[in-house]
């Protein structure tokens, strides 16, 4: 049975193994890597949030294949605008430029 990313990233944090670049390639200690990447932003409001949540998604992303995500570092702007992760960590500009 396959595991789940959070379950697997102990035992490869263990063995010191990174991703490195190779050339025009991504390896692990030689071997070619490929791997399956999502744009997960909800994940840092996951993480502050609602832990259990984010473990689920973090599953179901596993399960479907994608093997790496990518996280927005920080949310900005209005709760209200269009396509946006809320809560926002910055609603508004702390200064106007003149």
């Amino acid at each position: 049975m396959r595991r789940g990313p959070l379950s697997a990233l102990g035992a490869n944090l263990t063995k010191r193994t990174f991703v490195k670049v190779q050339g025009a390639r991504f390896v692990i200690g030689g071997a070619p890597y490929r791997f399956v990447c999502a744009n997960f932003w909800t994940g840092m409001n996951l993480a502050a949030g609602d832990p259990t949540r984010l473990r689920r998604e973090l599953d179901r992303l596993w399960a479907l294949g994608v093997t790496n995500v990518r996280v927005m570092g920080a949310s900005e702007g209005p709760g209200d605008a269009p396509w946006r992760v809320v809560p926002a960590l910055k609603v508004a500009p702390a200064c106007s430029l003149p």
